[in-house]
């Protein structure tokens, strides 16, 4: 990864920048400390063991590359060059969202400078496919990944997608005061093979027709106005315009919803995608609510499975609501206890927020002295 801006001709209090790429509405959001379900602690904690060893990890404005020890793209979606076109497209669209319309990808190799570039392989293939264009990936010498596949200690570095090290203490809610199951997700498409959106939203009528007194759904973009609904159609065509009764809104944290339920859908944005494991089953599972998970053909390597209920066990939703409606009490706890366990032991250690700025400060050379950095 790229090392730390030489010292030379440049006075000893210069800034050192650490400068980040985010694309949309997540630019304004990646460190701010008041964001939904604490996802941004570790991106926080991560800018100040920047700081604490000088740099200041700052998203993208007028800074001078001269001045930047690393150039970071979270996701590749404005990396690799670009015909004048899409550049023009791409900067009218960041103008619009309120971002820098910077083409910071050419002002770095216009600069000579591509030994500072890194990328973050966070979206799964389902989600932005360009991720893996290995094409691409020749221009960063540092790629950090949570896919196995992928690592080999040279370019591409492996870490686990982050979870909040803080949580907050949860309330216990008795089993027989719990609703059967909810959902906490987004109304979301992809034309890719190996996509569970349309999955979750099978599931979601299933139980909609068949247990509706038994489930609840939430989170953002389902039952749009018609004005929001264009304005999504406008950018994705695959969108459709369908109303969901289970409906109840969004929410603000996962654990204000999730003790009140006995099970919670934890489905990944794509299926057989070995080592993507996100936040989804963690969140329910350290709100005290056994997650019913499908995603990952190797979870079992990351998480205890007497945690969670594992979909691929179940050959219809009609025999998993059979199997949760019919689970006692005692076996519920056992679930949960099962939880508890695995959040509390070495296993769950590499996908909290600390150990991810441990590994990313490490193959960065954040610690070594000035100018030594990736060297």
């Amino acid at each position: 990864m790229s090392t730390r801006a030489s010292s030379a001709a440049r006075p000893a209090t210069a800034p050192r920048y650490i400068l980040n790429h985010v694309r949309g509405s997540a630019e304004g959001t990646l460190l701010d400390p008041r964001a939904r379900d604490h996802i941004t602690e570790p991106y926080i904690q991560l800018q100040e063991r920047c700081a604490s060893y000088g740099y200041r990890f700052e998203g993208v404005h007028g800074q001078p590359l001269e001045d930047c020890a690393w150039i970071v793209f979270w996701d590749s979606w404005r990396a690799g060059p670009q015909g004048p076109v899409a550049r023009l497209t791409d900067a009218v669209k960041a103008r619009a969202r309120g971002e820098s319309s910077r083409d910071l990808f050419r002002d770095v190799v216009r600069a000579g400078m591509t030994d500072k570039l890194v990328l973050f392989m966070f979206e799964p293939p389902c989600v932005f496919p360009r991720n893996y264009d290995r094409a691409l990936h020749a221009s960063f010498p540092i790629i950090f990944t949570w896919d196995p596949t992928l690592v080999d200690g040279k370019r591409y570095h492996r870490i686990y997608l982050p979870n909040p090290t803080t949580f907050p203490a949860v309330e216990p809610v008795p089993f027989a005061a719990r609703k059967l199951l909810v959902d906490i997700s987004g109304y979301k498409f992809s034309g890719h093979p190996r996509e569970l959106y349309t999955e979750r939203r099978r599931l979601v009528r299933f139980f909609e027709t068949e247990r509706p007194e038994a489930f609840d759904l939430y989170g953002e973009g389902w039952n749009p106005s018609l004005r929001d609904y264009l304005w999504r159609r406008l950018r994705d065509p695959k969108m459709r315009r369908e109303m969901y009764p289970s409906y109840r809104g969004t929410v603000r944290h996962k654990w204000d919803v999730y003790p009140h339920y006995r099970f919670g859908v934890c489905y990944e944005n794509m299926i057989d995608q070995p080592g993507y494991v996100s936040i989804k089953i963690f969140d329910c599972m350290r709100a005290q609510c056994v997650p019913v998970y499908l995603g990952a053909p190797d979870i079992d390597d990351y998480v205890d499975p007497a945690s969670f209920v594992d979909r691929r066990r179940f050959r219809s939703d009609a025999e998993l609501a059979h199997y949760l409606a019919g689970m006692g009490e005692r076996e519920h706890a056992d679930y949960l206890e099962a939880g508890r366990r695995y959040l509390a032991s070495d296993r769950f250690r590499p996908f909290l927020a600390d150990q991810f700025v441990d590994t990313v400060a490490g193959v960065l050379g954040l610690d070594r002295p000035r100018g030594a950095a990736g060297a």
